[in-house]
């Protein structure tokens, strides 16, 4: 295809190549291979497992093919067994706290918020426009990167056209001028990162340092406000490696992402923090409402919680 990123093009045609071939099929029908499709990546919709079900639900040995999923909670119907495995929250598995501690930050002060930002997603830039709204400081209570997805497919223009694009869809929510502020004072905004590598590579990848280069940052911050790669209405979940990091290094968090994104991390076990601040943006049924909620909670940390530093100006709670 000529486009390494193009996955949504080429993943249906790699799987049409599966069930053409006459060799896959053969070991299946004789029990003897396993066959998984891993998805476990953004962007890979129902659609896709919809032809491998087709196909391969017809086996008699259908138990020997699985089909792996960044869903949370997927439930679509079918014959071929679903699993859950997001492939890019486990990239930093192989990190250590212990190691992170070992990176000394004297210099940054305590700030309230981190937040890391690269592709122009519609929610991020959202979430800009209402801190805008908001008339929040930035620059005073926030550690931010808002990078835009400059490479060789998107330049800094179609950044730009993102951005200014949500102007027309929410116009009644935020001025023009807010949108030609995040164009102008905020994008292009970066913190530390490792300059030796490419650095696309970098964030899409499952470099160790990544964790580690922005532990000091995130000992200087009071809460991480993540924005996820999706922030979808239907209901369905998916957990990227940015949620990892965060836990990695042991730091509270606020979701920009899919609707029921806490919820479901509670059903996973895990603890959440609407004990300490409002989580009702959880269920709110629009991205721009869930993010004009979390900007309520964005306001009332700031307003109501001070920060606490040890002898190294690291948070403590």
């Amino acid at each position: 295809l000529g486009d390494v990123h193009n996955y949504e093009t080429s993943v249906p045609i790699m799987i049409k190549d599966m069930i053409e071939s006459e060799d896959i099929n053969s070991d299946l029908e004789k029990g003897n291979t396993c066959i998984i499709f891993d998805m476990g990546v953004e962007l890979v919709h129902e659609d896709v497992y919809r032809m491998v079900d087709e196909h391969f639900s017809k086996s008699k040995f259908h138990n020997n093919v699985k089909y792996w999923t960044m869903y949370e909670n997927c439930e679509w119907e079918g014959t071929i067994e679903i699993v859950s495995a997001s492939r890019t929250s486990l990239r930093y598995s192989d990190w250590n706290y212990k190691t992170g501690l070992e990176t000394k930050d004297v210099q940054n002060k305590a700030k309230h918020f981190l937040s890391l930002n690269r592709r122009m997603r519609g929610h991020r830039i959202l979430l800009m426009a209402e801190l805008i709204k908001r008339k929040i400081d930035i620059s005073k209570d926030f550690y931010l990167s808002f990078l835009g997805s400059v490479n060789d497919s998107v330049s800094k223009k179609d950044d730009f056209k993102a951005i200014m694009g949500q102007s027309h869809y929410h116009k009644e929510d935020y001025d023009y001028d807010i949108f030609l502020k995040i164009c102008k004072e905020i994008y292009g905004k970066k913190l530390p990162y490792n300059t030796e590598v490419d650095r696309d590579e970098w964030f899409g990848s499952s470099h160790l340092d990544r964790v580690t280069e922005m532990f000091p940052l995130r000992q200087k911050t009071y809460v991480e406000i993540i924005t996820e790669f999706t922030s979808t209405n239907n209901g369905l979940v998916s957990i990227s490696e940015k949620l990892s990091q965060a836990i990695l290094s042991k730091k509270p968090f606020i979701i920009v992402g899919d609707k029921g994104f806490m919820t479901h991390l509670r059903k996973l076990g895990f603890k959440t923090f609407h004990n300490y601040w409002s989580e009702d943006y959880d269920w709110i049924e629009w991205a721009h409402k869930r993010i004009e909620s979390i900007g309520d909670t964005i306001e009332f940390i700031q307003r109501n919680i001070s920060i606490e530093t040890d002898n190294s100006g690291n948070v403590v709670y």
